[in-house]
């Protein structure tokens, strides 16, 4: 592979060639053809490490004359005048002249991140396809950045960190003031330990596998790696016409803030990586901006392997017809949390431009999205070679606002003409007998195994032969000097494996002999379950009882250490604990056999087992157990031990990380053991439309996806008002339930016979069984108050022991699109009416969140005083997004709502009890604004736009969305347009005669403004036209328009002022 300057560079290298690095190599035999060997690093004078995670393929550069670009007269060789690339360990790792040694340590070092296919003319460079950096934390894919990391004279590492430093002394401070600055800039990722020191050219990634390091130094040493993560993306995604340098404070201080907010989960996730927007305002000044989160797509190894391998095992000929038909889809070959669906996968348009210059077209087919090359000309403007497809999604942040594109490069080979190398069998075989007898184990070091691969292929034509294998699965590293193979590194995966012995003419020709490897497995030193818990933060959601009768909602955690410990932590002011808390310790544990043995302090052992693993989850990973002791199972007493006397054998559900434990609480769902068996609860409660045969003022259910009779409830004959069995109390009940609140008497209400007549009613035509709590006590509760469902086992059978939060009245047909974060700015939505507009401030005070409204009076032109509200906002999660539920008082009356986006820019809400799916029209749409002053203008340029009706084309539709009849208004009449039994039916009014249920009722030009639009009208519905006061009662109607001013559409809200009974239209104009 040839890494060529252009022309301006060519009088100061003649041919500079890649080193390998990886699991292929190769070399020729003495004499054959002239060509330079590719060699593996040389351990030299000069090592220099790039990293962001390590840096595969990264340029370095010697910045002589101090500019922070890497130039091609600044490329650093080995004394050979070779380029080497850095390796996959992040480092160039070469020998040089002593000379250019100490050039190297007197001038500042620039890296530069390789793009594959990109246009380094201007750069004094060109670079071939096949060579792109890549970041060893996500190694399947193109880093595919525009990036470069500086570093001062002298230092033997290049980070972001390192970047820093030379931003620091490009605004003239010294190295060493720079070097404090930067330190105080990273200071918060410290927590306070003013023992920690900041080493800025430290290796990060390595100390947090120091076995020497304390867990405060490896904490650290992670958030610095997610630190630098989140600048590498800054830099990339920053317009180049933007000096970062001139706001490195803010950023850092930005990315710092994203680092300390991330859980542990997160800041070890390599796809994690918030950006800090940086762009620049209408006065040119640079603006830092809060992080986004972003989860950066990635690959799926396995389809990658199996695509990759379709490629390369395809024979296509240089001047022959060649063609290549992909059987495997690459639908999901990239994954993106941050998507519902897998990306869609492209060809990217320069890996499609340089192969269609070659003669080759590539594409995507559309009906199956497999792999289809094929030759141009007959494949007689193809030369022989190696040629990369590159593959590429887009990246999308949590927003859905694309980010960047995530590329893979699939390698494929066009074979010249002629007589291919041969296999000489004797000699291959005689080559597996010696591999056979190679004894490699897992994870253990191999040392220097040199093995004979003379004469194993011959060629007809006389072509000397180059030789090189492929092993893209062990680990093994294979350094070709024919005739023999050194065979160095550490195995990584145990089985049986087939690597390749290839060979290639100089004509292009190429073969491949295929050799099995053995390796074995590592020595057992866990089981599943270990494997599974051991190292991670182990979160147990259970009631603790704090008093006869009386309990709370609690949350606890606990981590297995690797060296045996266990660590716990206590719940925080009703919190579930943060990691760094668990620290206590509470006793050891131990292998035996597929179990854990836990044995704790002063309590005695416990057995615990696996029932389910649910790691992977994405949303919420977990593990469902069971705890087996004498009398001892895996909850807490009332005195805050982590022991308590249950059951002999009891499930339990351990939440993986502190966000699976927060997403749980947040969504009022669980998977359960019940009698045994996993299954799902779910619960919900409200205040708001109660059904009126019930008089409870609180109406709470719990789901249980199981019949009421596995339950222990017997039939007591009688049905629920929707024709559902109802049930009773047995006396072999498997569980007693609760709802949990401070407002009940002792914290807890608690249902049985005696509380309610039926408690429980079939479900899910018998499938199901739904728990019904009925409260009709004094306490009174708001919207968006927590209740907390509790099923407590009562030992007659191997149950799990689970709490429910449940928000009352929260509207379970929401699924918002982003959040409302008023703790990070305020939020300002409007409303316009007819008489009057306003604009209504949410914000936070304190720990409160709060709402202020002002009035716009467009008659006079004048604003009334901000009010307080007296309305109580409850924040909760759904998918990761933040929504609010509003109690709040109209007219005197109660009133319930939710509040969420599904835009960043608008803000949407509905009554409770209203099925946002079914029932669209029901939902109020505000745009929202940033600042007061924006909002004041949005209500007051509404009272100016006017709308002419003259000559326009209106479609109605009902709430079904079903087209009910077509309106067009004339200069004198209005014509509607309907069908009726059948029959298409046409009516025509005058203006002075239209139905007050139709828009813009206003005499002259026919020309409404938007407070006339969004009017409410009298309505009496009746044959022949009838005034108000002579209406009958039934036939009396409020008509409510809202009209939108981004599609031009009309909202019509008719209310039966007899039965209060809503029915919603909308009418589109015809363009």
């Amino acid at each position: 592979m040839k890494f060529s300057y252009s022309a301006v560079a060519a009088s100061l290298v003649t041919a500079l060639t890649l080193s390998g690095c990886g699991g292929d190599s190769g070399s020729s035999p003495e004499g054959n053809t002239g060509k330079p060997p590719i060699t593996g690093p040389v351990v030299g004078g000069v090592v220099i490490t790039t990293i962001d995670g390590y840096l595969k393929n990264a340029l370095v550069c010697s910045d002589s004359n101090a500019n922070g670009k890497c130039e091609a007269n600044e490329v650093i060789t080995d004394i050979d005048g070779k380029l080497v690339l850095t390796n996959d360990k992040g480092q160039l790792d070469i020998k040089v002249e002593q000379s250019i040694e100490k050039k190297i340590k007197n001038t500042p070092i620039v890296v530069k991140v390789l793009e594959p296919f990109k246009d380094y003319s201007a750069d004094g460079f060109t670079i071939e396809p096949g060579i792109y950096t890549v970041d060893m934390d996500q190694p399947y894919q193109a880093m595919g950045k525009n990036v470069e990391f500086r570093a001062p004279a002298g230092s033997n590492i290049a980070t972001p960190l390192t970047d820093l430093i030379v931003a620091e002394m490009e605004k003239g401070a010294n190295q060493t003031t720079a070097e404090a600055n930067v330190q105080t800039m990273l200071a918060d990722l410290k927590d306070g330990d003013t023992s920690l020191e900041i080493d800025l050219y430290a290796d990060y990634i390595d100390t947090k596998k120091d076995t020497g390091a304390s867990d405060a130094e490896k904490q650290l040493a992670t958030k610095l790696h997610k630190t630098a993560q989140i600048l590498t993306e800054t830099q990339h995604q920053t317009d180049d016409n933007i000096n970062l340098d001139e706001v490195t404070n803010q950023v850092v201080t930005e990315a710092v803030s994203a680092v300390n907010s991330a859980t542990t989960d997160e800041l070890n996730n390599p796809d994690f990586k918030p950006v800090v927007p940086v762009d620049k305002d209408e006065t040119g000044e640079i603006v830092v901006e809060k992080p986004v989160v972003n989860y950066q797509a990635s690959i799926n190894k396995a389809l990658l392997a199996t695509v990759s391998s379709e490629l390369t095992n395809t024979y296509m000929i240089a001047g022959e017809n060649f063609g290549f038909f992909g059987k495997e889809p690459v639908t999901g070959l990239f994954t993106d949390k941050d998507q519902t669906d897998a990306p869609k996968v492209t060809i990217s348009a320069e890996s499609y431009d340089a192969l269609m210059a070659k003669g080759i077209h590539a594409e995507l087919t559309d009906h199956s999205n497999t792999i289809q090359l094929t030759a141009m000309e007959s494949g007689k403007t193809t030369p022989p070679g190696s040629y990369f497809l590159e593959l590429a999604a887009a990246d999308l942040d949590e927003a859905g606002n694309a980010v960047g594109t995530v590329t893979t490069l699939l390698k494929f080979e066009i074979h010249a003409q002629g007589t291919a190398p041969t296999v000489n069998q004797e000699r291959l075989t005689a080559l597996q007998g010696e591999f056979d007898k190679l004894t490699l184990q897992q994870g253990q070091d191999v040392n220097y195994i040199v093995l004979d691969i003379s004469n194993i292929f011959s060629d007809e034509d006389g072509d000397a032969l180059t030789y090189s294998f492929s092993d893209h699965a062990t680990g093994l590293k294979y350094d070709v000097q024919y005739p023999e193979v050194t065979i160095t590194g550490t195995p990584l995966v145990s089985g049986n494996h087939q690597i390749s012995l290839n060979a290639q003419d100089d004509d292009g020709n190429g073969i491949s002999a295929a050799i099995s490897l053995s390796i074995a497995k590592q020595p057992a030193s866990g089981n599943e379950l270990s494997s599974i818990i051991v190292e991670q933060d182990l979160y147990r959601f259970n009631a603790n009882w704090v008093g006869q009768g009386a309990a709370k909602p609690d949350c606890w955690a606990m981590r297995l250490t690797a060296d045996n410990r266990i660590l716990a932590s206590e719940t925080s002011d009703g919190q579930c604990p943060s990691e760094s808390s668990i620290s206590t310790e509470q006793g050891t544990w131990a292998l035996n056999g597929d179990n854990i043995v836990l044995n704790y302090k002063g309590e005695g052992i416990m057995t615990v087992s696996l029932n389910k693993d649910r790691s992977h989850d994405v949303n919420m990973p977990r593990v469902h157990i069971s705890s087996i002791s004498e009398k001892a199972t895996i909850a807490k007493t009332a005195t805050g031990t982590t022991l308590a006397s249950k059951t002999q054998n009891e499930p339990a559900t351990l939440y993986i990380g502190r966000l699976s434990a927060e997403t749980y609480w947040q969504q009022p769902m669980a998977n359960v053991m019940v009698k045994g068996m996993l299954t799902t609860a779910d619960a919900a409660s409200k205040v708001t439309g109660i059904n009126q045969h019930e008089s409870e003022n609180l109406d709470a259910d719990l789901f249980i996806e199981t019949t009421c009779e596995e339950l222990g409830f017997v039939a007591d004959g009688g049905q629920d008002p929707y024709g559902n069995l109802s049930y009773r109390f047995g006396p072999n009940m498997a569980y007693q339930f609760h709802l949990l609140n401070d407002k009940f008497t002792n914290g807890m209400f608690t249902i049985n016979n005696q509380t309610q007549e039926s408690v429980a009613f079939a479900s899910n035509h018998g499938k199901a069984c739904a728990v019904d709590f009925d409260y009709t006590g004094n306490a009174h509760f708001k919207p968006g108050e927590s209740i907390v469902v509790f099923a407590n086992p009562t030992g007659e059978t191997v149950s799990e022991e689970f709490i429910i939060n449940t928000f009352v009245d929260r509207n379970y047909s929401i699924e918002p699109q982003a959040s409302i974060l008023t703790q990070e700015a305020a939020v300002y939505a409007i409303e316009i009416n007819k008489n009057s507009g306003s604009f209504i401030k949410i914000y936070h005070d304190g720990n409160q969140i709060k709402e202020l409204e002002s009035t716009y009076d467009p008659q006079t032109k004048e604003w009334r005083n901000n009010q307080a509200s007296n309305a109580k906002f409850f924040a909760y999660t759904i998918n990761g997004k933040q929504l609010l539920q509003v109690a709040s008082e109209f007219d005197g009356q109660p009133e319930s709502y939710t509040l969420w986006r599904d835009a960043a820019d608008e803000v949407k809400s509905i009554d409770a009890g209203i099925d946002a799916m079914s029932q669209p029209n029901r939902i109020f749409v505000s745009p929202t604004f940033e600042t007061e002053g924006q909002a004041r203008a949005a209500v007051e340029n509404a009272y100016a736009p006017a709308v002419s009706f003259v000559g326009t084309r209106w479609t109605e539709y009902d709430s079904s969305e079903i087209q009910t009849g077509t309106i067009t208004y004339n200069q004198n009449d209005v014509t509607y347009e309907f069908i009726e039994d059948g029959t298409n039916k046409k009516e025509t009014f005058l203006w002075n005669e239209m139905p007050n249920d139709l828009p813009c009722l206003v005499a002259g030009e026919h020309t409404c403004n938007l407070m006339e639009l969004n009017s409410e009208y009298q309505f009496c519905d009746t044959d022949t036209p009838t005034d108000w006061d002579n209406c009958p009662n039934k036939n009396k109607y409020l008509v409510q328009w809202h009209y939108s001013e981004g599609d031009g559409t009309l909202y019509r809200e008719k209310t039966s002022l007899q039965w209060n009974h809503v029915s919603n239209t909308r009418m589109v104009p015809n363009k």
